[in-house]
């Protein structure tokens, strides 16, 4: 830029400007002073001596003053430099580095043609020529800088701090003066061009005058805008949101990180609901858009890279990262991980990330206090692999914040195709930041069928709702998830269930249940994951292809939905039918090393019978489809969560050829028959238009003294608080699902799960089960509903409320509780002596559930009560259902019966003829009326349960 007088730099309609002052303006004056001369005045002179010599100093101590006029400069300072020009030095002086001092001496009145070091400001009893004698009051040290060695004439030296900046804010529109001085002691010299030099720049400042502060103004909320262009507060409803952390983003480009305090502020822009900056990052440059939308209510944010045409990469991004909250007893981090946590935020010790990439983890995060709370959020349609962390930071207060990296292709810029949403509010809680997500989300296209147009559509859909879901493990897995040889699983995979035993088993359940749940038969073929029969056949250890013909003519016959999952034994060498090479190859065509993918089988993609072109697959899924039933492909499937590739978080995730071919197939098949689809528990947003299961509650818990995420941390139901309408909650694993973790079981019926188990071979009675089975059909009410509310109260219990049902569970107390709760669907119900890590459950349409109570009521009603603690009654469209159960404490895995008390059972249950049938056996149980509808009887014992019949309503 060619140094004028005065130059300025001023973007039209932008409040930064950036500013040159040279000592050649008016008002400006340059002159070196001697203190071997100290009555000579050299102003006017080309030069500034500057010098410090120990050998002879004081004499030889020369040092340079000059002023800068900020006449012009009203407005404050975001950042600012002083720049002196090398003009000559000592011939040996390029042989050493030399440190300098500048010093503010403030706003004196001098003339540059008669200053001398006797008059000049600033100098005054030892200083400046003592080496380590302290300024004057008023002279301020404003930085220090160095001139290497070997440097030459028209070399720069500068300097800019924070004292800089801030003396320059203390005095702006004044003129203002510096003092330089050398802090290497040598008998060398060293000249700084003045303004009479007619080769080189005389002093110079430059600065960048702080934008004036942006305020956006929407319906009802203010957004304030800091000097770095950062968003600074958000305020609405009286509350004030502060956002305190300079590295708001953070852009890590071409092995570099740049802020907004390291980044040159180049464009500003705003209007009454907007604003703009835009941002120099060295090569690259990143422009970031706010606006306040039509709502009023909330900030969106979006950005554009422009990068050098032809740069290819995913640099790391952070973005909305917002530092200063409280780390309160009181504070709470909302986190939607997959099904959602709520974290108290004096407790958060350790930074935590977790991946988000899509809809069902539901991508937003929010911190609340009593007082106020921010939700910030993804509009994001396409679900791109983004990261949500949170932390502390020194000051212990929490930080959190989003990570994406974005793919840049090479044409030289990226735009964000969707905005990131900040949300403040005053008073709130987590219901009100599903609520917000929820008007975007479920405007969405995977949210767009309901549950209970799923049900009429595809009537197989009941059975696991209203019944529950039963995996039958076919072959079993290797432990350890690691490579093993097909050869090897050939030989030694263990066959729990055959086809043939499993027809066996489903008669057998159905029979002594009086059930018919949907199932799931895991790893039916010797090679597993390489075909169905036509491609691969059926393992001879299994009964071949004609058992599994057999088998599959029952289940229509028999109308049982079933699943059939490939559970790949982890995975398989390379075969004619199935290449692993094609399932991990990246985008840019290489083949991710094998320490990636051999750890885990569900981090693979779908195998080769899902490619394009292989049309057959479609005529192998119709000939194999059974009543309500698909084949899954587990690994591509109803995993997309797990795909990693490099390329995979963006616009290429879910993209790459094996997932794009598996959703195609899904798609066909939809296409031409729905029925055929039940999906999978563990589905995906991605696949909703193909699966419809979301497994209500998380994975990895193994005992019950796992079941809280932490001190200070639970679960909470957010799915069912956003989507809650729109997919089904079923559980129908064992591993992490035993009948017997009660507090794993009070959780899962508050998220409104219908429950399931797994068949390893013939299942005795067992009267847990059956309950468990009953009050599938009392729970699966609340399958086509959203949630409305969801209350974690003190006092140790929890209540989820749907439009026409209320779960109460005993979850936090450790003793019995009585509980009244008003819903707010207007329900009023009343449980006694709910015992610890029990639960009861009401619906509108007159099932309910006691399961470890002493009695229950509705709206004023009595529905049951009962003498005996260690009870389960439930009442569905089957009648009254009673078992005894002993609660399983910390102890762990017990059994069903023991400490169950065998005193008799004294109830009241309205409705109840008094006519009972033991189970599985239907013969008579006798019972003994007390004639105030009360009855007495013996207590179930460890193979039974009782079914009391109801009176038939007018």
């Amino acid at each position: 830029m060619k140094k004028l007088l005065y130059t300025s730099l001023l973007s039209f309609g932008s409040a930064l400007a950036a500013a040159t002052v040279l000592t050649t303006a008016d008002g400006g004056a340059d002159a070196g002073i001697d203190f071997g001369k100290r009555d000579r005045n050299f102003g006017g002179q080309p030069e500034m001596m500057v010098k410090r010599d120990r050998n002879s100093a004081p004499a030889l101590t020369r040092c340079a003053l000059f002023r800068f006029d900020l006449a012009r400069l009203a407005e404050p300072v975001s950042d600012a430099r002083i720049t002196l020009t090398l003009s000559s030095q000592g011939e040996q002086s390029a042989r050493w580095k030399y440190d300098f001092r500048l010093y503010a001496v403030g706003t004196p009145d001098w003339q540059e043609n008669a200053v001398t070091f006797a008059t000049a400001p600033g100098v005054k009893n030892d200083f400046p020529v003592g080496r380590d004698a302290p300024p004057p009051a008023g002279v301020v040290p404003v930085g220090d800088a160095t001139l290497p060695a070997k440097a030459r004439p028209g070399d720069k030296l500068q300097f800019d701090s924070a004292a800089l900046t801030e003396f320059l804010n203390a005095n702006r529109g004044k003129a203002v003066t510096f003092l330089l001085v050398r802090r290497t002691e040598s008998s060398q010299l060293q000249a700084f061009a003045a303004k009479e030099h007619g080769t080189f720049a005389p002093p110079e400042l430059s600065v960048n005058n702080r934008p004036k502060q942006t305020v956006l103004q929407g319906k009802s909320i203010r957004v304030g805008f800091a000097a770095d262009g950062n968003p600074e507060f958000l305020e609405r409803d009286g509350a004030t949101i502060r956002i305190l952390s300079a590295r708001f983003w953070e852009f890590q480009f071409d092995g570099k990180t740049y802020n907004a305090a390291n980044a040159a502020l180049t464009a500003s822009s705003e209007s009454a609901d907007s604003a703009t900056r835009t941002y120099q990052c060295d090569k690259a440059s990143i422009t970031f858009r706010y606006m306040i939308p039509a709502s009023g209510d909330r900030l969106n944010l979006t950005y554009t890279i422009e990068s050098p045409k032809g740069w290819t990469g995913t640099p790391n991004l952070v973005i909305g990262r917002i530092g200063g909250l409280a780390a309160t007893p009181d504070s709470r981090i909302v986190w939607p991980y997959r099904y959602g946590q709520l974290l108290r935020g004096d407790l958060v010790k350790n930074y935590v990330e977790r991946p988000a990439p899509g809809h069902m983890w539901m991508q937003f995060m929010g911190h609340y206090t009593p007082d106020a709370g921010l939700l910030w959020y993804v509009e994001d349609a396409l679900g791109f692999l983004k990261f949500a962390s949170h932390g502390k930071e020194r000051d212990g207060k929490l930080v959190l914040g989003w990570r994406e990296r974005p793919w840049l292709d090479g044409s030289g810029r990226y735009e964000l195709p969707f905005p990131y949403v900040f949300v403040p509010f005053g008073k709130c809680d987590y219901h009100d930041f599903a609520a917000v997500y929820a008007d975007w989300a479920r405007q969405q296209p995977w949210a767009q069928v309901s549950a209970a147009e799923k049900l009429a559509a595809r009537p197989a859909l009941a059975n696991a709702v209203f019944d529950g879901k039963v995996k039958i493990a076919g072959f079993e897995a290797f432990g350890g998830n690691k490579h093993v040889p097909l050869a090897v699983k050939k030989e030694r995979a263990k066959l729990s269930v055959g086809f043939a035993d499993a027809e066996k088993f489903i008669r057998s359940l159905e029979t002594q249940y009086g059930v018919k749940p949907a199932y799931r038969y895991d790893g039916w073929w010797g090679a597993f994951d390489v075909g169905y029969p036509d491609l691969f056949p059926v393992s001879e250890r299994n009964g071949g292809n004609a058992a599994f013909e057999k088998f599959a003519a029952f289940t229509r016959a028999n109308r049982s939905p079933v699943t059939y999952y490939m559970n790949p034994i982890n995975f398989d060498e390379e075969s004619d039918t199935y290449r692993i090479t094609q399932s991990v190859r990246q985008l840019n065509g290489e083949i991710q090393p094998f320490s990636f993918w051999s750890g885990s089988r569900l981090r693979m993609v779908s195998p080769q019978f899902i490619l394009p072109g292989n049309r057959n697959t479609f005529d192998h899924f119709k000939k194999y489809a059974i009543y309500g039933g698909v084949f899954v492909d587990q690994i591509g499937g109803s995993s997309p969560y797990l795909d990693f590739n490099d390329l995979a978080g963006y616009e290429y995730y879910g993209k790459d050829s094996n997932s794009r071919a598996c959703k195609e197939a899904f798609r066909q098949i939809r296409a031409e028959d729905p029925a055929w689809m039940i999906g999978t528990e563990d589905g995906q947003e991605q696949y909703l238009d193909s699966y419809d299961f979301a497994e209500a509650y998380p994975r990895g818990f193994s005992d019950a003294e796992n079941l809280k995420l932490g001190k200070g941390a639970t679960y909470i139901p957010l799915n069912e608080l956003v989507y809650g309408d729109k997919f089904f909650n079923l559980m129908g694993i064992d591993g992490n699902n035993r009948l017997t973790f009660d507090s794993m079981r009070v959780m899962r019926r508050l998220y409104g799960t219908s429950q399931g188990y797994t068949m390893r071979g013939e299942l005795p009675y067992w009267p847990l089960l059956q309950q468990e089975f009953e009050a599938n059909d009392v729970i699966g009410e609340a399958a086509t509903e959203r949630m409305l509310h969801h209350r974690i109260d003190p006092a140790g219990f929890r209540a989820s409320v749907w439009p026409s049902v209320v779960v109460i569970g005993n979850t936090d107390s450790g003793r019995p509780l009585d509980i009244a709760f008003d819903a707010p669907n207007g329900m009023k119900v009343e449980v006694k002596a709910l015992r610890p890590d029990g639960f009861a459950a009401v619906t509108r349409s007159g099932k309910w559930i006691l399961w470890g109570g002493r009695e229950l009521k509705l709206d004023g009603k009595l529905l049951a009560a009962v003498s005996n603690p260690d009870s389960i009654l439930v009442a569905n469209r089957r009648g009254v259902t009673a078992a005894s159960y002993g609660f399983v404490g910390k102890a762990g895995l017990a059994n069903p019966n023991g400490g169950a008390s065998a005193e008799p059972w004294s109830v009241r249950l309205p409705g109840v003829t008094g006519n009972a049938e033991a189970l599985p056996s239907h013969r008579p149980y006798p019972v003994e009326a007390a004639g105030d509808g009360s009855f007495r009887f013996a207590a179930p014992g460890a193979e039974q349960s009782i079914r009391f019949a109801v009176e038939k309503r007018p």
